[in-house]
């Protein structure tokens, strides 16, 4: 049985996941990047597909654990294939600046661990320093086009 005392350490756990790039200009520009379809459309080559921010992670006995910054869920085509269809999702956390490698990778890893295993978990940042190392853990890391 779960006590009251359980629930505090796991949320006070979680708690040390804290993004602190959360309510920056920054971080806000590049998440309201991600809302805007055509620039989703073209990132990842999909049409007919839902986007939804600051997406809710909870634990089975409903302890926040977090929010997916951008949740992208596609039933139409992807990628260069144009009568290629399949269920397509990608769990998109926002950094713009990766303060500590092993912080970021703590953060996803256990986002993916209370998600479910049904999509793909991408990076998207303007700081491409570990992008081989994330890439090594398959987090696929994405970054702004410069305009």
């Amino acid at each position: 049985m779960i006590t009251d005392y359980d629930i505090y350490m796991q949320t006070k756990a979680f708690a040390e996941l804290d993004d602190n790039m959360i309510g920056t200009e920054k971080h806000d520009e590049m998440l309201l990047w991600l809302l805007d379809e055509h620039n989703i459309a073209v990132l990842f080559n999909i049409k007919d597909f839902t986007i939804e921010a600051q997406s809710i992670i909870k634990t089975d006995d409903d302890v926040l654990v977090g929010f997916h910054d951008i949740v992208i869920k596609s039933t139409g085509c992807v990628g260069q294939k144009p009568n290629t269809k399949r269920i397509f999702k990608m769990y998109i956390e926002v950094k713009p600046f990766i303060k500590s490698f092993t912080q970021t990778m703590k953060q996803i890893n256990t986002y993916k661990l209370y998600t479910p295993h049904d999509g793909n978990f991408c990076l998207f940042t303007l700081d491409m320093r570990y992008e081989e190392a994330f890439e090594s853990q398959g987090i696929t890391v994405l970054t702004m086009p410069l305009e």
